[in-house]
């Protein structure tokens, strides 16, 4: 992607101290479904009236931009050991496995309460679609040569089906 229009597109982008392409885009494995990722740092002070989430599409290209102070960036860098080894943890909220599972001891009634509310709440259409694209995108992604960027495409389908079984299992529910 061309920085100049990057720049064009979106000025506020001018003040930072540096952009991060990363994602499908830089993997070389996006499709005509794919969106641009960036990752913009910036000085503390020079991100205090911006959007920390910018969706957008210019002349036909999606971007999904996140701005980010240095700080938060650092921060971001030093904890990705932690976050790697408890992301299965993690994973286990994010997928609804917690949402599945058996109560087995709950003595006010608190656990139960907040799982009920919390399914009601769900909006489990919206999220089944959006892992059923984010499938769909995953698998015309199994054509690339690269084996470290194939074996992270698998990955990605093996957690999307997993993830779109729970949803369903959740769902019926």
């Amino acid at each position: 992607m061309d920085v100049k229009f990057i720049m064009d597109s979106f000025p506020f982008m001018k003040s930072s101290l540096g952009i991060i392409q990363h994602g499908s885009t830089t993997m070389g494995v996006s499709n005509r479904d794919s969106d641009v990722d960036l990752v913009v740092v910036y000085k503390p002070s020079d991100i205090t009236n911006l959007e920390k989430l910018v969706v957008s599409i210019v002349e036909g290209s999606k971007f999904h931009i996140q701005n980010i102070s240095i700080d938060e960036f650092e921060k971001l860098v030093q904890a990705f050991t932690e976050d790697m080894l408890t992301a299965k943890r993690d994973m286990n909220f994010l997928s609804g496995r917690v949402l599945s599972g058996k109560v087995i001891k709950d003595t006010q009634k608190v656990l139960l309460n907040k799982i009920e509310h919390a399914k009601n709440d769900i909006d489990f259409d919206l999220l089944y679609q959006k892992f059923y694209y984010q499938l769909l995108n995953d698998l015309k992604d199994l054509s690339i040569d690269e084996p470290y960027s194939r074996k992270i495409v698998i990955e990605s389908i093996g957690d999307d089906l997993a993830i779109l079984l729970l949803l369903k299992k959740i769902s019926l529910r």
